[in-house]
């Protein structure tokens, strides 16, 4: 694949419609999510909000990866409320079918790894991954992820069932990758 111009950057409120059309794509794209083709069960106005409170969150973020105007990746990150479980957050990323194997999915990872060193109470990631899904396992490994647990029949998709791996990071051990 030929070398893309990319930028990253937190989505906001008038990425909605571009997030809303991503999901739509992505879910038909792969077993690995939790919706399918029919994308998010949202109208704009309500992914306008919730972008919009994750843009002001002074810890939660979600960013995007365009391939010129063209939405192709995204990444969430999140993390605790409550006082006794404010050391762990959890992350996701997708990355559309036609841009896998691009170095997208590093570079997701090392921005949301980045972020959450600027967050001093946190120092547990977690993150679930479909078993079958080798090379993101491969990929979450390289920065530190380990399998921790197995949730069987965690997806049934057209009646297929698919396990999935809980993955965590500590971030004490991994700030030194």
């Amino acid at each position: 694949m030929e070398k893309r111009d990319l930028t990253i950057r937190r989505l906001g409120a008038d990425d909605a419609q571009a997030v809303l059309d991503y999901m739509k794509i992505i879910g038909g794209q792969s077993h690995n999510l939790t919706f399918g083709a029919e994308g998010l069960p949202f109208h704009v106005q309500a992914e306008a909000e919730f972008l919009d409170r994750y843009a002001k969150h002074p810890t939660n973020a979600q960013w995007g990866v365009w391939d010129q105007a063209e939405l192709v990746a995204v990444a969430s990150f999140d993390t605790q409320e409550r006082k006794r479980m404010a050391h762990r957050g959890e992350i996701a990323l997708s990355v559309r079918k036609d841009h896998w194997h691009c170095g997208i999915g590093t570079l997701l990872m090392e921005t949301m790894l980045a972020h959450a060193h600027t967050i001093p109470a946190l120092n547990i990631l977690t993150l679930t991954v479909i078993t079958d899904n080798t090379r993101a396992i491969a990929l979450y490994e390289r920065f530190g992820f380990v399998i921790c647990g197995c949730w069987h029949r965690f997806f049934c998709v057209d009646g297929t069932y698919y396990d999935a791996y809980s993955m965590e990071c500590d971030l004490n051990t991994q700030k030194n990758l």
